[in-house]
């Protein structure tokens, strides 16, 4: 028996979601609109910035693609719900298309952010994973494993080469690794 949340893989549960939270989020700044005009400043301008959060969350969970598929919906919302045409104030005013543009390109920058940072943060993961399995290989062999930066430092030993070479690699202070003469395959230092 599957787990409920592991029906769906995550790019396909961030696009069912992503229309949720920009209608919720759609409501919120309309009921912020309604409650400034309540309250007789006058109108309020949409706040296209609101929608930002919206594109984070999806972008993290789903991936570049539910991000701008999430961006682009919060757009539409911005032209057609936040700015409608009965309020005197059609969605055309120079300000109207700023916020739009600003919109779009810190909402893009922001997902392409986000998905490097998830391709980064798993490539990571996949890094230390692959680290930690040749650790074990090398940890098992039964022959000596030395490994060296490339100014010739010994920075890992198995036990073997511990044995081998008679001390720890701990024990190695910091200018006696350069007495033992390590050598590459063809004889360099």
């Amino acid at each position: 028996m599957t787990a409920p949340n592991s029906r769906f893989p995550p790019p396909l549960r961030a696009y069912l979601v992503s229309p949720l939270l920009v209608v919720l989020t759609t409501w919120l700044l309309l009921l912020v609109q309604s409650l400034v005009a309540r309250a007789e400043v006058g109108i309020v301008r949409p706040f296209g910035i609101g929608f930002l959060l919206d594109v984070a969350v999806i972008a993290m969970v789903g991936g570049r693609g539910p991000g701008f598929f999430t961006l682009a919906l919060s757009s539409l919302s911005l032209i057609l719900v936040l700015t409608p045409l009965g309020t005197g104030i059609p969605f055309g005013h120079l300000r109207d298309w700023a916020e739009l543009f600003f919109m779009l390109a810190i909402g893009g920058f922001l997902v392409r952010g986000l998905e490097e940072l998830r391709t980064n943060t798993q490539l990571l993961v996949e890094s230390e994973e692959a680290r930690s399995r040749l650790r074990a290989v090398m940890d098992t062999a039964p022959v000596g494993v030395l490994l060296s930066n490339k100014a010739g430092k010994p920075v890992y030993a198995n036990q073997e080469a511990e044995r081998i070479w008679g001390q720890p690699l701990e024990a190695v202070r910091q200018e006696d690794w350069t007495r033992h003469h390590l050598l590459d395959l063809d004889g360099t230092p």
